[in-house]
């Protein structure tokens, strides 16, 4: 269900009850709250009972409904942030939060590393909000303080309770702890609204709220009744400052009891003349007209005693049977003296929140029982979870996100870098529909081998759906979409395990880079033909014994009278068998120790004389690979991509585009998913959570460094975060050994399930080869360090 804030995460660092109940509004309203908790102890408030939540057979727990009102829907996570893995924690969780909300004594996390500067370096849009007793500054800045202390200190208890010279006069706290919900309620408006600001400027902001701040605030008009008056307010009892009559009625409405009340014979209303029945007069002789004793008169036909305490009361209750139309309503005003408020069983609540007919008290809670938030507070526009957990256990956060069957939904929910745009689910959603209709899914051991997959008849079917070459231009035959719409249609490709190697590489790479460094002539030739798959390009940029050096290309192109002439040999020159054309690096000038300079790209027509393809079987079988020998190929001065001797700059555009694509990321996903589905059959996740956890890391983290790749835009030199994307790649796909050596695919006391072809046969000796793709880790690591400036 789509909710109010479910596009938040909040990190909360707060205990007792202001804080988590800033942090609880927005868990209402959808927001992913995650809860630090201390070690081995949690909040102080799980003890704070009873009564106590009651598991499924009925034993109380060690949660009590005091924590349970503040913490429902939450996550948590046990953390010392005394420590330094602990402070780093808290950074890796802020660097994805949108909003930290921290109770503690002021300077205490600056002590820690952990303040708004500190955690502002890491994540410049977070909005971060303290809630302390007496603020950041001033001179009680330091002292701590808890609800009692400001409901005195900010004049609340000076004007609730009984008058002074009545019967047990004096100061009266109120039944809650008002000062803590206030500030909450407050920290949750201020915190919205630096969200807004954020939405409009992208600036992060920082929040300091004052609980004595807050309840001095809530003194409202009584505090503008002192700045007018010079009064000093009083206890009134249940009367009111600027209201009379306003004590307990049985009338229906105070105006209405007044003006019935008035025309009595009964002193001492008969006495006061016309003028005074105006509001202003009301006010102002509020004693004459409510100083009266009640007189006692026995007790209705409910059995009730009176309630009131003035003549008023005694006058609306003689004259109530001429106000009998709402008396079931009412009734709830009058209830016997220690009674249970008339919503305790949750009637209104429960049918302005849901609507429902019934309404029969909710069964006592169980731990198994979803917790509901009272009231409608919320609003019920876009409201928040129906019902959520009660209240996390302890540290549940870490331990659910490492427990077995539930591992990578929560581990990886943990972490978000980037966003796709909205526009681009409904595009999802069509994907997905696509892959229902137009395409069966074969066992595991076919669609683990997607990215490798060749099938031109699948390419041509998205080619008719126009999602093959979808970010290049219309008038070329492409779809003109972003970045981010190709990037969820690979995703969702890969996933599904679908063929894309037919088109992959003249789709992600190929196309872009002719449209961006071609000839008009060449757009109008190449781009529609690939948009419709009637052609397949592959890669021509590595070269024997150079591993991943492109600068030390040896293959060249010689100026002829007609063209150019081609010598040289490509290796890992995926799919080379099927396709058409390959776009080749090579040396149009100079010599190999000139490294990048007078290096051109050109593209060859694989079907030209002097073209020989040799395919390479790995150790699996398969031959993804190839290798080709280019003797005496002639080809036209129209074959050049660019200007001459600029393929080092081109080079790396083409590198930008193929570093930034998911591809990559889920060349192994078909495999992970059925690993997982295995471990969580036979229940042995725990022996492989190391492997688990690694494997989760970068398989979230890298699409995530994409998505900024994409948001920096797509095609520029690939630097730091081509090179980081790349980096945890190398990672997700070198785990590959790793799950075929646990060789747990299997049910309990049956024999080994078949693995899947190509990958769950994949020998330790491939391994290596995986962290080759695209440049190796040390390449790619140099590649950062320099965008870095580190050298």
């Amino acid at each position: 269900m789509m909710t109010a804030l479910g596009h938040l995460k909040v990190l909360d660092l707060t205990r007792i009850l202001a804080g988590p109940w800033a942090t609880q509004n927005p868990a209402d309203m959808g927001a992913e709250v995650i809860k630090v908790e201390r070690p081995r102890v949690g909040d102080d408030t799980r003890q704070w009972g009873p009564p106590f939540l009651k598991d499924a057979a009925g034993r109380e727990t060690t949660d009590s409904s005091y924590f349970l009102s503040a913490n429902r829907g939450k996550q948590s996570i046990t953390v010392d942030l005394a420590t330094p893995p602990g402070q780093e924690i808290i950074r890796l969780l802020a660097r994805d939060a949108d909003v930290v909300v921290e109770n503690y004594k002021v300077g205490t996390l600056a002590r820690y590393g952990l303040a708004y500067e500190d955690l502002k370096k890491v994540n410049p849009r977070i909005v971060y909000c303290s809630v302390t007793g007496f603020g950041q500054d001033g001179p009680y800045a330091a002292l701590p303080g808890y609800d009692y202390v400001f409901r005195g200190m900010g004049g609340l208890m000076s004007i609730t309770g009984i008058p002074e010279g009545e019967p047990g006069a004096a100061p009266m706290k109120s039944g809650i702890a008002i000062s803590d919900l206030l500030t909450g309620m407050y920290a949750t408006t201020a915190i919205l609204a630096a969200l807004e600001h954020r939405h409009v400027s992208g600036e992060g902001q920082y929040i300091d709220m004052s609980l004595l701040d807050c309840i001095v605030t809530i003194n409202s008009y009584q505090a503008i009744n002192y700045f007018l008056s010079g009064k000093v307010p009083q206890r009134m009892g249940n009367a009111h400052s600027n209201m009379v009559p306003y004590r307990c009625s049985g009338a229906r409405r105070a105006t209405s009891s007044w003006r019935w009340a008035t025309t009595a014979s009964t002193p001492p209303f008969a006495a006061q003349s016309a003028a005074s029945t105006g509001h202003r007069s009301r006010v102002r002789h509020r004693f004459a007209a409510q100083s009266k004793p009640c007189r006692p008169h026995p007790p209705d036909r409910r059995g009730d005693a009176c309630p009131h305490d003035g003549g008023m009361g005694c006058l609306a209750r003689r004259r109530q049977r001429a106000l009998r139309t709402d008396q079931r309503h009412e009734a709830g005003l009058r209830r016997p003296a220690g009674a249970a408020p008339r919503n305790a069983d949750g009637t209104a609540a429960r049918r302005r929140r849901a609507g429902a007919s019934g309404c029969q008290p909710d069964p006592p809670v169980r731990h198994a029982d979803p917790v509901r938030p009272v009231g409608a507070a919320a609003g019920r526009a876009q409201p928040s979870r129906a019902a959520g957990p009660p209240g996390p256990l302890t540290g549940t956060y870490r331990r659910t996100a490492l427990s077995g069957s539930r591992l990578m939904s929560n581990l990886l929910s943990a972490f978000r870098y980037a966003a796709l745009p909205a526009s681009t689910q409904e595009f999802r959603a069509e994907v997905r529909e696509f892959l229902r209709t137009a395409w069966q899914p074969g066992p595991p051991q076919e669609r683990a081998r997607s990215r490798m997959g060749f099938d031109a008849a699948f390419s041509r079917k998205l080619a008719s759906r126009g999602w093959v070459g979808v970010t290049l231009p219309k008038e070329h035959g492409g779809a003109s979409m972003d970045a981010f719409s190709r990037f969820v249609l690979v995703e969702e490709l890969l996933a599904a395990g679908a063929p894309v190697a037919a088109h992959w590489i003249a789709d992600r790479q190929s196309g872009p880079l002719i449209n961006k460094f071609g000839t008009e002539a060449q757009r109008r030739f190449y781009l529609p033909k690939i948009c419709a798959a009637e052609v397949f390009f592959c890669i021509g940029m590595s070269e024997p014994n150079a591993g991943s050096d492109l600068a030390s290309v040896g293959t060249r192109a010689t100026k002829t009278a007609s063209g150019w002439k081609l010598n040289g040999r490509k290796v890992w020159t995926t799919s080379a068998q099927h396709c058409r054309y390959m776009i080749a690096l090579v040396r149009s000038s100079g010599e190999p120790a000139d490294r990048q300079k007078g290096l051109s790209q050109f593209i060859v027509d694989l079907s030209l004389p002097g073209v020989t393809v040799r395919p390479i079987h790995d150790l699996a079988g398969d031959a993804h690979f190839n290798e080709v020998f280019f003797d005496d190929v002639l080809l036209a001065d129209d074959a050049l991509i660019g200007q001459e001797g600029s393929g080092w700059a081109q080079v790396n555009a083409e590198l930008a585009f193929e570093r930034s694509g998911p591809e990559r990321i889920y060349s192994s996903i078909v495999l992970l998913e059925h690993w997982l589905a295995c471990l969580r059959r036979d229940g042995s996740g725990a022996r492989h959570m190391e492997t688990i956890g690694r494997l989760a890391t970068h398989r979230h983290a890298a699409p995530h460094v994409d998505r900024r790749h994409h948001q920096a835009g797509g095609g520029r030199q690939p630097g730091r975060r081509g090179g980081a994307g790349q980096g945890h790649r190398h990672h997700l796909r070198a785990g590959d050994p790793d799950i075929d050596r646990s060789r747990r695919c299997r049910r309990p006391g049956r024999r080994p399930r078949r693995r899947p072809a190509g990958h769950g046969v994949l020998p330790a000796p491939v391994a290596p080869t995986f962290s080759l793709r695209g440049g190796t880790r040390e390449i790619l690591r140099g590649m950062i360090a320099r965008g870095l400036g580190l050298r």
